[in-house]
Order: structure tokens, then sequence, then C-alpha cells
């Protein structure tokens, strides 16, 4: 495997939760990275965010207070459920354990990087291929 592509790869990790208790993030099969990105689909598609960002371009400061208005309540509402549903397939635990066991901190430790990884690798992935 070259370089550049196993950077891509999410590494199996150890990451300790705010109450101390360690779990090993392994790396994903494709099984589980199909859901994952059938989560982050179906949520941006349902909330309609890709049309939310592209009005956010604009300089018209009124249309950008209800870009990020309608950016938010989704936010708030929906995406909780969503990270939660990722979560669990990363650290291959149920929801139930997600939401009783981790905090927003502890959540976000394992989502962000997680997410900001898969984005890059698909990126990449397109780019190479010049679709963007």
């Amino acid at each position: 495997m070259s370089d550049e592509i196993a950077k891509l790869i999410p590494q199996e990790n150890e990451l300790t939760l705010s109450n101390g208790e360690k779990i090993t993030i392994k790396t994903l099969s494709w099984g589980k990275e199909i859901k994952v990105l059938q989560i982050v689909s179906k949520f941006f598609d349902e909330n309609k965010l890709l049309e939310v960002f592209n009005s956010l371009s604009s300089d018209d400061d009124t249309s950008n207070f209800e870009a990020i208005s309608k950016l938010f309540l989704p936010l708030i509402g929906d995406a909780p459920q969503s990270i939660t549903k990722i979560v669990s397939i990363i650290i291959n635990k149920d929801e139930k354990f997600v939401e009783e066991s981790l905090t927003s901190e502890d959540v976000m430790q394992v989502f962000t990087p997680f997410l900001k990884l898969l984005f890059n690798k698909y990126k990449k992935m397109f780019q190479k291929i010049n679709l963007v």
C-alpha cells in the first residue's frame, strides 16, 4: 500500500474517555464505512444542507442570517442522533452505550477527526479522477 493511500485510512488507535475508560477504535470495514456514508448523505439530503451552504456565499447579511438559521435548526435537532449513530459504528458499541457513557467531548473526539479524514479521503479520490 502506498504512503498516500495509507494516510487516507483511519488507523487503529486508543481513546481515553472523560471517565478514564479506554476504548480502541479500529479501522472500519468497507461495510461500516458504507453505513457511515449513508447516514451523512441522508442527513445532508433531508436537511437540504448543500443548498444552505451555497446560500452562505452571498454578501447579503439578511440572506446569510436566514441561511445560518436554516443550518442551525438541523444541527441542534437532527445532527445529534446522526452523530450518535456514526460514533456507535466507529467505536463498535451500540447507540445506548454512546448516549449513556460518552460526554459530548468524547463524542466529538471520535467524530470530528474521523469525519475530516473521511471527507479528505473522498475529496482526494475525486480529485484523482478529475471530478473536483
